[in-house]
C-alpha cells in the first residue's frame, strides 16, 4: 500500500491501510509537510501539496474516495507526479 514516505523513498517500510475504490488505490497524508499522496488504480502516483488536514480527514470519512477526490482535491492543489506507471 501507498505511504507518503514511500512516494519519495522506495525503501520505506511503513504500511498504510488498504481501501476499496474504483478510482483511488490508496492514499496517505503527512501532516507536517501537508502533502497528500494518492495512488490511482492506473498505478500513477501523485503528491498534492499544501493540503489542509481537514481535507484529508474529510476524505477518510467520504464514502466514495474517487468522488471526493474529484470534487475537493483535483484542480484545487498543486501536485507532483512521482511515478511513470501506466
Amino acid at each position: 500500500m501507498l505511504c507518503i514516505r514511500r512516494a519519495f523513498d522506495q525503501s520505506c517500510c511503513h504500511r498504510c491501510p488498504a481501501m476499496t475504490s474504483s478510482v483511488v488505490r490508496s492514499y496517505d497524508y503527512d501532516p507536517i509537510s501537508r502533502q497528500l499522496a494518492v495512488e490511482f488504480q492506473s498505478g500513477r502516483l501523485y503528491v498534492y501539496e499544501d493540503v489542509p488536514s481537514e481535507v484529508f480527514e474529510s476524505m477518510k470519512r467520504a464514502f466514495s474516495k474517487g468522488e471526493f477526490f474529484n470534487n475537493h482535491i483535483r484542480d484545487q492543489y498543486r501536485f507532483v507526479r512521482t511515478s511513470d506507471d501506466a
